[in-house]
């Protein structure tokens, strides 16, 4: 079964981030937590676009790795992946780079409060 955008939001949103109103637009819902973008989901494209934060090794590989996997779209290419859902990837895998966009935010979050 193919994840569509309301399954990622929902997700997304379980994991305690919240849509950014400020910087959403028309065209993405940028989602983010304690002040810290973790994803942007391009509305209504296709197939659906969904930009995560990574790991600047994980994410190499992933896009070595997965034509679907691209740099982050209009984002920081080190640090952000976008994501082509064309099914090349499971769903759990989606599922589990959406968990560690969270992860990875979180841990920037907490480096930027301990710097504060």
């Amino acid at each position: 079964m193919a994840l569509t955008e309301a399954d990622i939001c929902a997700q997304i949103e379980s994991l305690g981030a919240t849509v950014d109103r400020g910087r959403s637009t028309d065209k993405d819902y940028v989602y983010a937590v304690n002040g810290e973008m973790m994803a942007v989901i391009k509305k209504d494209s296709n197939p659906l676009q969904l930009s995560l934060r990574c790991d600047p090794n994980l994410a190499k590989l992933l896009r070595s790795r997965y034509e679907s996997v691209l740099e982050g779209q209009n984002l920081n290419k080190k640090h952000w992946i976008t994501v082509l859902m064309t099914g090349q990837l499971s769903d759990q895998y989606v599922h589990d780079q959406i968990r560690h966009a969270y992860e990875e935010t979180i841990k920037l979050a907490k480096d930027n409060i301990s710097h504060s």
